[in-house]
C-alpha cells in the first residue's frame, strides 16, 4: 500500500514519569524499614527484589505489599518479636 506508514511504539516508556514517581515512593517506604530495593520499577504485577540492610537477606514481593504497609525482612521481624517477648 502507498502511503502508509510503519510506526513502532515503545510502550515500556510511554509510562516512564509514573514508573520513576512509584519507584521513588517505594524508595522512601523501604528506608524507613531497613531495606533497599535492588530492581527497578516496571508495575504492579512485576515483583521487586528486595535486600535487608541489617542481615543481608534477599527476597521478591510485589509493590502493592509495600504500599499496604509491608513490615520488611520476615527474617529480622522475628527476631524482635522473640526478643520482645522474652
Amino acid at each position: 500500500m502507498a502511503g502508509k506508514l510503519n510506526i513502532s511504539i515503545d510502550y515500556s516508556k510511554v509510562h516512564l514519569p509514573e514508573q520513576l514517581a512509584f519507584q521513588k515512593k517505594l524508595e522512601e517506604l523501604t528506608k524507613v524499614k531497613n531495606t533497599s530495593i535492588l530492581d527497578k520499577y516496571q508495575g504492579a504485577i512485576q515483583k521487586i527484589t528486595c535486600k535487608c540492610n541489617e542481615c543481608g537477606r534477599i527476597w521478591k514481593v510485589f509493590p502493592s505489599t509495600i504500599f499496604q504497609g509491608w513490615g520488611g525482612c520476615k527474617k529480622c521481624a522475628m527476631k524482635k518479636r522473640k526478643t520482645l517477648s522474652s
